[in-house]
């Protein structure tokens, strides 16, 4: 072959090369390259996105991270996504009008309807998990006759159900918020192991169930007769890191039974469920009050009580039962106001997240916070700016863009997924970050 036509053809092939890296370190989201001796890393989504990582000692971008964004289609509606896990390791959403969950960290979905699927996109519900594995769902139609369909899914069988319920009762007047009561409950009917509550913003117009399908109307917490006096030492199951449920709710499922709204009537003053479905007011025999009104017990027994300040999240934990309290300020410098915020702890793994969402100038930025081990310090180990951060988005009824509540979940091996939204979406995305998640073990 003659000499030149070999040399232009080497100059090609070294071209091409060059070309292959160009485009490996700058794909589209589809792949990742490690550093120059390793391929790219090709995760199996079909939406994968690069956010910028924070060090949080110096303030300065550290690098990238992998992460899975899901949209609407995955459980969520027009202005939000309520996310949850379980303790088997599902990933589960129903921020719109039905379950949607995925067994498998986001790679398969599934969804349960109803067969009459009322549904004209105007739904908001709320999903977690109950104390013996079962799960709770509700989705309130509040633009199509106050409707109220409440979900089950029985672990033991496997199987989910729903119920629309029919009787007469006051509207929430604002978004209604899902927990379950620690049991025993005993009521005239019988004892279960378990009873759900669903309120509104406002905590009126309660209503309970024994089986998560059929509910009764609840008193409310100013109905509450006499106290208790109880630490909060204990001792949870595994489970506990997953019967958390939104902040918003303000209520606590108790171990011990029973459900605690920590500080309602005032400091140190709270609301005790008991496991009649009557109200009490608690108090701790130590009279060290709870510090704010959002309490996570994780399952190794770690209190986290948490609030907004301004625009800081003051986180104060105690690993003693309430005796005595420690905390930590996060917060984002350019925040000029803190709108919405989420927090999440697993006892297990001794890991915490934080979501904020912030207005940083004209925009918004949805901001991650994640702790890696809460026992030694509570400081954040890494941040991670989620999203392009560049829409304006206002929660509530008759705003044009609206992003109505942050929502994060933690995976039992420590994968977070966070809610959020940009301009890529007319909707709230959320994310779920992929480079803590072994799948050789999923394929397994």
């Amino acid at each position: 072959m003659n000499i030149k036509i070999i040399a232009v053809l080497i100059v090609g092939l070294i071209i091409m090369a060059t070309a292959y890296v160009v485009l490996v370190e700058e794909d589209d989201g589809k792949g990742k390259k490690k550093d120059d001796d390793e391929p790219p890393i090709v995760y199996p989504y079909e939406d994968v996105r690069y956010f910028t990582a924070i060090d949080p000692e110096t303030n300065t971008t550290i690098g990238t991270t992998a992460w899975a964004v899901f949209n609407r289609t995955h459980g969520g509606n027009c202005c939000e996504h309520y996310l949850a896990t379980t303790q088997e390791g599902w990933i589960t959403n129903l921020g719109g009008e039905y379950p949607t969950w995925s067994e498998d960290h986001g790679l398969n979905w599934q969804d349960y309807r109803p067969i009459t699927e009322p549904f004209d996109g105007l739904g908001e519900g709320s999903i977690v998990q109950a104390p013996n594995g079962d799960i709770i769902a509700m989705s309130w139609f509040p633009y199509s006759g106050d409707r109220f369909i409440s979900f089950f899914y029985e672990a033991s069988s496997g199987t989910w159900d729903y119920r629309e319920n029919h009787w007469g009762y006051a509207p929430f007047y604002d978004r209604p918020w899902q927990v379950a009561v620690q049991g025993p409950i005993t009521s005239l009917t019988g004892t279960y192991p378990w009873a759900s509550i669903v309120v509104s913003n406002f905590w009126q117009d309660l209503v309970a169930s024994y089986n998560g399908l059929d509910y009764f109307n609840l008193a409310e917490p100013d109905s509450a007769v006499g106290s208790v006096t109880f630490d909060l030492d204990f001792e949870p199951g595994p489970e506990y890191d997953y019967l958390t449920p939104h902040r918003e709710m303000r209520a606590t499922t108790i171990p011990t039974g029973g459900l605690l709204v920590p500080n309602y009537f005032g400091e140190g003053d709270s609301a005790f469920l008991q496991q009649d479905l009557t109200w009490t007011h608690h108090y701790t025999e130590n009279g060290v009050p709870i510090p704010a009104q959002h309490l996570v017990i994780d399952s190794s027994g770690a209190l986290h009580s948490v609030e907004a300040i301004d625009t800081t999240i003051v986180h104060h934990m105690s690993l003693d039962g309430g005796d005595t309290w420690t905390s930590y300020s996060h917060e984002w410098a350019n925040a000029s106001s803190l709108e919405e915020w989420e927090f999440q702890a697993d006892g297990n793994l001794g890991i915490a997240a934080i979501s904020i969402r912030v207005q940083d100038g004209n925009v918004d930025k949805d901001i991650l916070f994640q702790i890696e081990d809460y026992r030694e310090s509570m400081a954040a180990d890494e941040i991670t700016l989620i999203g392009e951060g560049d829409l304006d988005a206002t929660s509530g009824a008759g705003n044009d863009v609206r992003f109505d509540f942050a929502s994060l979940a933690i995976l039992p091996d420590g994968t977070v997924i966070v809610a959020y939204m940009d301009t890529t979406d007319r909707n709230p995305l959320f994310a779920m970050e992929l480079e803590v998640t072994d799948f050789e073990e999923l394929d397994d």
